[in-house]
């Protein structure tokens, strides 16, 4: 219902004659009529966060397992069955196969521990990604299905440069609880048609004391090795070749009845970019992918009182596919 407010202004006026009887006379006048309508503001309420991006710096780099990174995101926490290995990511309680991840919009890796030691987010190699975007809820089908979200690590994109040149950077860092040395870096040839890169990570701990000085067996070590070929194949095209080796060896698992004895996963993937100034396609993407996981668990160098069984599983998965996605303009 519109309302009207109408402000009236009165003035006043008095006037005295001189006469010589001191009448006076008095003369009221009314100014115009101004009408003050009320205001209407309309405004959408946005979604809060439903697309949240993480952009790595040096420090995140140089971390040794990528699901570690996304407990910096606000509504994610994580599963931790050790002290410094492993973190399998939870957000608003969906978690496993709940969660997609994903590498460069297709790729991801399966677990092959039945207790989940290797979570596919620890086969992410921080110091290969540029940034993760989390896209919450089931509704990202672009990069399958996920009731609760669709985690897409997005690795450093090839670097082309007119004249040919050398870039590169080296990372370490220490950490005096647990005694966890740290070390990354980047080294490369990029030219006006190719970029080769080669990237390295290690990291390495051992057990560590709580605020009661127990100590925790979280010993550790990790390491990271990959290589990235981009090349020019036309003036809009741009194919990439990744290939990343990573293992661990020696990992605790203080809440789980086996420790990680050896993980060795290889992890390969090809993208062919094409960006097109025609009317109703605009770009076509195109990747091919495969990822291969050896895992070794068990239970010899667990202190075991009584000790019942020695236990030993060796477990693999094989995760291999493709995906080719379009964009159109309609005009």
């Amino acid at each position: 219902m519109k309302q009207t407010f109408t402000l009236l202004l009165v003035t006043l006026m008095v006037f005295y004659s001189g006469s010589a009887k001191g009448q006076k006379s008095t003369r009221v006048s009314l100014s115009d009529t101004i009408d003050l309508f009320p205001a209407t503001i309309v405004a959408l309420h946005p979604k809060a966060g439903e697309v949240e991006t993480l952009n790595l710096d040096y420090l995140d780099q140089m971390a040794h397992d990528g699901g570690a990174l996304l407990n910096q995101v606000a509504g994610i926490s994580s599963i931790r069955k050790s002290g410094a290995y492993g973190f399998d990511p939870v957000l608003r309680g969906f978690k496993y196969d709940q969660i997609n991840v994903v590498y460069n919009g297709g790729q991801s890796a399966t677990a092959a521990c039945p207790n989940r030691m290797d979570p596919p987010t620890s086969q992410m190699a921080p110091n290969m990604i540029q940034r993760i975007e989390i896209l919450k809820g089931p509704h990202a089908l672009r990069y399958g299905c996920a009731f609760g979200a669709t985690v897409n690590y997005i690795p450093v994109p090839p670097q082309f440069s007119e004249e040919k040149s050398i870039y590169g950077r080296l990372s370490g860092g220490y950490e005096s609880n647990g005694n966890i040395m740290r070390s990354e870096g980047v080294l490369g040839l990029s030219g006006k048609g190719i970029d080769l890169g080669f990237f390295g990570a290690w990291s390495q701990g051992n057990d560590y004391r709580a605020g009661e000085g127990q100590s925790i067996p979280a010993n550790f070590l990790r390491g990271s090795f990959g290589t990235q070929l981009g090349f020019k194949i036309a003036k809009s095209q741009v194919m990439k070749i990744t290939a990343t080796r990573n293992m661990a060896r020696d990992a605790d698992f203080a809440a789980l009845p086996m420790d990680l004895r050896m993980d060795d996963t290889w992890l390969f993937n090809v993208n062919h970019d094409a960006i097109f100034q025609e009317k109703n396609l605009k770009t076509w993407k195109t990747s091919l992918y495969g990822s291969f996981v050896n895992h070794l668990m068990d239970n010899l160098l667990k202190d075991l009182n009584p000790r019942m069984v020695n236990a030993e599983t060796l477990a693999t998965t094989h995760n291999y596919g493709g995906r080719s996605s379009r964009k159109i303009g309609i005009n």
